[in-house]
């Protein structure tokens, strides 16, 4: 293995074996157990498996922009929040 130690003050231990200590891989990260009592899956994301996740994500999460003020101001511009004009339903005004 070719590498540049020119300017490295490497204890000469590391230098005599650097090329095993390159060939070093990093440790996997141990599974994580979901949070919630009695749940035996890997947590995959904020400390939940995914069921749990979903369900969380699906009770608590974000308010939808027609609840917020942002939305209700695009609402009342007529605007849908991407910015397309909205079309007119009914009759002629």
């Amino acid at each position: 293995m070719n590498i540049n130690l020119s300017g490295l003050n490497l204890p000469a231990w590391v230098v005599d074996n650097l090329d095993a200590i390159a060939a070093f891989e990093p440790l996997p990260a141990p599974a994580r157990a979901c949070l919630v009592t009695g749940c035996t899956r890997d947590a995959v994301r904020c400390g939940l498996c995914r069921s749990h996740y979903v369900r969380a994500r699906d009770t608590f999460g974000p308010v939808p922009p027609s609840r917020t003020a942002e939305g209700r101001k695009r609402a009342q511009a007529g605007s849908r929040h991407d910015g397309v004009p909205r079309a007119k339903v009914g009759g002629a005004s």
